[in-house]
C-alpha cells in the first residue's frame, strides 16, 4: 500500500516500504513538523485570493508553518485560504499595506474564518479546527496586543495605569489625562441601584474638603443637563437668571425695594422702587412724589421713631393723582405707621396699598437686686453677723430677665437676724413668677458669742466670736457669681470678735489679744446703679472689743465712710451694744463688747427696673419711681409685694 499524508504534508508510510530511504524521508518529516511547532515564515498577498496549498512529503509550504505573516500591497478586500483538512493552530500577523480586510478562512463551507479589519495590522492566534469535513471552523482565540485594538468582555482591570488619553472605537480622543506629581485627590465614580443616582465624588487622602474643579474651553460654559453655567463670577449681591433657553448668567438685582438711609429732613424727594424710614423726632416732613410714574412703581415708608403722630408726614403728590384725586396731598400723622403706594394708571394714580399701624414689639426686659436680710451680731466680745446674700443688680446676664407679658412677680424681703449669744441668721428674699427660675438670696450669718460659738453660714458668713473660732461660710447657695463672702475667723485666744463676710469681701479674723487687731473689721460692700444712684449694698459687721478698757471695735464694710458700709454695723467698744444693720441694706450687725449685745441685721430689700411700657402695676410695701430714669420704672420692695407687667 502505498504512503498516506497528513493534512501538512507529513508522510505517514507503509511497513515495509520505503526500503533505503527511510532515513531521507524521516528528516523531511521532521523538517515539515518543525515548521509545523515553530517554522516562521512571510506570505505575500494581494488583492487577489490567496490559496495556501499543502506540499505532501516536503517541507517549505506556508500552511505547515506555526507563524506566518501576511505581506504585500493590496488594493480591495482580500482572502487567504487553507484546505478543508488543514487542523492545526496559527499565529499570524497581517502585515499587508493598503486600508482593506484580509479574510482568513478553509477553502470551501459555510465555516466561521477571521477577518483583520481595514485598520487592523495586528497579530492573532487562531486554530483550524478540521471540526467538519464540509463546513470546518476557524476561529480567533482573542489574543491580546500591546499594539493591537482589542475588545475586552468581563475583564477585570486592577489599577491599570494609562497614560495620556483613552481613544474611542475610531481611535479618536475620548478622555485626556494630566498627571500631577505626589497627587493625592481624585474622582471617585460610583453607580447606584434603582431610583438612585450614580455619584461623582472629589476625594483624596489628606484633605478633609475637596472641591471639583470643571473649566470650560475659552468663552464655553458648564452645561449641566441643557443648562449653560457663566464661566465667571459676578458682582456682589448680583443673581442668576434664565434668558429662558437654557443660559444663566449673573445680573443685577433689580425686584423688591431698594431701602435708603434714614430721613430725618424736612423734606423729602421720593423716587419709585425706593423705601424710606422717615424719622420726624425733630420735625415734620413733607414727601415729594415723581412727577412721572410707570404702572406698578412703588414707594414705601415707615415711621422711623414711632413719632409721626407728634410729627406727621404729608404727601405731595406733584402732577399726578392720589386715589383719584388731583390736590388731596394726604397727611400721615399716626406713630408707628407704614405706608406702601403703588402707581396704577394716569386716573386712580398712585394708590396705598398698605396703610397700617403696627404693633410696638419689644421684649420685658426687667433688672433685679434681690439681697437677703443681714445676719445679727453676737453678744460679749461677739463676732459681726455676716451681710445677706446679694444678687443681681448689675446690668448683665446675671443681673436681668426676660419677663412675661400680663404676668405677675412675687418679691419677699427678708427680715434681719437678732443679736444674740450667740446671734440669729437673716432670712432669705426671693423674687418668684411664671416662667422664672426663683431668684433667692440667703439671709446672712450670725455672729459667734465670745468664746462658746464661731459664726454661721449664709449668703455671707458671721464673724467668729472671742477667742480661736471659726467663721461662717459664705456663698450658701453655691450661686455664680457669689452672693457673698465668709465671715472673719480668730486666731486668738484673748481676742475679740471678728468681722461678718461681705458681698464684695471676707470679714477680718481678730488676731491680737489688744489693740486694733483684737478685733476685725466686716467685709466690703458692693455697688449698684439699679436705683438710678450708685448705692452701696451689703456689708458684713464688725467684730466687738474684748476689754471694757478699750475702745477699739471693727469696722461696718470695712471702712469708716458711712455711705460705703453697704448698711453694715460697727462693733461695740468696751461693753456697748453692736451698731444694727441698716434696713433695706442686708448689712450684717455689729458684734457686742465685752458683756455687750450684738445688734439686729439690717433688713433684705428687692429692687426691680424696667421700661415705662412694661409696667402695669403692683401691690405691697413698695416704692414706684418713674421719674429718677427717663422712660423707666423703678421699683424698690422694702416688705412682700407683687408687680405685674403690662
Amino acid at each position: 500500500m502505498p504512503s498516506a499524508y497528513t493534512g501538512l504534508g507529513v508522510q505517514l508510510m507503509e511497513t515495509g516500504e520505503k526500503a533505503g530511504t527511510w532515513g531521507t524521508l524521516t528528516n523531511t518529516n521532521w523538517n515539515i513538523i518543525e515548521q509545523i511547532s515553530g517554522g516562521y515564515v512571510e506570505q505575500a498577498i494581494t488583492s487577489t485570493p490567496t490559496t495556501l496549498s499543502v506540499n505532501d512529503g516536503t517541507a517549505g509550504a506556508t500552511l505547515a508553518h506555526r507563524i506566518i505573516k501576511f505581506t504585500g500591497s493590496i488594493g480591495e478586500n482580500t482572502v487567504v485560504t487553507i484546505p478543508l483538512d488543514v487542523q492545526t493552530f496559527y499565529i499570524i500577523t497581517n502585515g499587508s499595506s493598503g486600508g482593506y480586510t484580509v479574510q482568513f478562512k478553509y477553502v470551501s463551507g459555510s465555516g466561521s474564518s477571521v477577518t483583520w479589519g481595514t485598520t487592523d495590522k495586528g497579530t492573532k492566534i487562531i486554530y483550524a479546527a478540521g471540526d467538519d469535513a464540509t463546513n470546518p471552523n476557524i476561529v480567533d482565540i482573542g489574543m491580546a496586543t500591546l499594539t493591537g485594538t482589542q475588545t475586552l468582555t468581563n475583564k477585570t482591570l486592577t489599577s491599570p495605569a494609562i497614560g495620556t488619553s483613552i481613544l474611542d472605537t475610531n481611535s479618536n480622543e475620548l478622555v485626556k489625562l494630566t498627571a500631577t506629581g505626589s497627587a493625592t485627590n481624585e474622582f471617585t465614580v460610583a453607580n447606584a441601584p434603582n431610583s438612585s443616582g450614580p455619584t461623582l465624588s472629589s476625594t483624596g487622602s489628606s484633605d478633609s474638603n475637596i472641591d471639583i474643579n470643571i473649566t470650560p474651553k475659552g468663552t464655553g460654559k458648564i452645561a449641566l443637563d441643557g443648562i449653560k453655567w457663566p464661566n465667571a463670577d459676578g458682582n456682589a449681591d448680583q443673581i442668576l437668571t434664565t434668558d429662558g433657553s437654557g443660559v444663566l448668567s449673573f445680573v443685577d438685582n433689580s425686584g423688591g425695594t431698594s431701602w435708603q438711609s434714614v430721613t430725618t429732613g424736612s423734606t423729602l424727594t421720593a423716587v419709585a422702587g425706593n423705601g424710606y424710614p422717615i424719622n420726624t423726632t425733630s420735625n415734620a416732613c413733607t414727601v415729594t412724589l415723581p412727577a412721572s410714574a410707570s404702572v406698578g412703581d412703588t414707594i414705601e415708608f415707615v415711621d422711623y421713631a414711632r413719632t409721626w403722630g407728634t410729627n406727621a408726614v404729608t404727601i405731595n403728590q406733584n402732577s399726578l393723582n392720589f386715589q383719584g384725586s388731583s390736590s388731596v396731598n394726604p397727611v400721615y400723622d399716626t406713630s408707628l405707621q407704614s405706608v406702601t403706594i403703588v402707581y396704577v394708571d394716569a386716573t386712580q394714580g398712585w394708590i396705598p396699598t398698605v396703610d397700617d399701624v403696627v404693633t410696638y414689639e419689644t421684649a420685658t426686659i426687667v433688672r433685679y437686686l434681690v439681697i437677703g436680710g443681714g445676719g445679727g451680731g453676737g453678744d460679749d466680745n461677739g463676732g459681726g453677723g455676716g451681710a445677706g446674700g446679694l444678687r443681681g443688680g448689675q446690668d448683665d446676664a446675671n443681673g436681668k430677665f426676660t419677663a412675661t407679658a400680663s404676668t405677675t412677680y412675687t418679691a419677699v424681703v427678708g427680715a434681719g437676724g437678732a443679736g444674740g449669744g450667740p446671734g440669729s441668721a437673716g432670712s432669705d428674699s426671693t423674687l418668684a413668677g411664671s416662667g422664672l427660675t426663683t431668684i433667692t438670696a440667703n439671709g446672712g450669718g450670725y455672729g459667734g458669742q465670745s468664746s462658746s460659738a464661731g459664726g454661721s453660714t449664709g449668703g455671707s458668713g458671721g464673724g467668729s466670736g472671742q477667742a480661736s473660732t471659726t467663721g461662717g461660710a459664705g456663698n450658701e447657695g453655691s450661686f455664680d457669681p457669689v452672693e457673698g463672702y465668709d465671715g472673719g475667723t480668730s486666731n486668738n485666744s484673748g481676742s475679740g470678735g471678728s468681722g461678718g463676710g461681705g458681698a464684695g469681701g471676707v470679714g477680718a479674723g481678730a488676731s491680737g489679744a489688744t489693740g486694733q487687731s483684737s478685733v476685725g473689721h466686716g467685709g466690703i460692700a458692693l455697688t449698684s446703679d439699679i436705683t438710678g444712684a450708685t448705692v452701696y449694698y451689703a456689708g458684713g459687721g464688725g467684730g466687738g472689743g474684748n476689754q471694757a478698757s478699750q475702745s477699739y471695735f471693727g469696722l461696718g464694710g470695712g471702712t469708716a465712710t458711712a455711705d460705703e458700709k453697704g448698711g453694715g454695723g460697727n462693733g461695740a467698744p468696751t461693753s456697748g451694744a453692736g451698731v444694727s444693720g441698716t434696713a433695706n441694706t442686708g448689712g450684717g450687725a455689729g458684734g457686742g463688747g465685752q458683756a455687750g449685745s450684738g445688734g439686729t441685721g439690717g433688713l433684705g430689700v428687692v429692687i426691680v427696673r424696667m421700661a415705662d411700657g412694661a409696667y402695669a402695676s403692683s401691690t405691697g410695701t413698695v416704692t414706684v419711681d418713674t421719674s429718677t430714669v427717663a422712660d423707666e420704672t423703678i421699683l424698690t420692695f422694702t416688705g412682700n409685694g407683687t408687680f405685674t407687667t403690662a
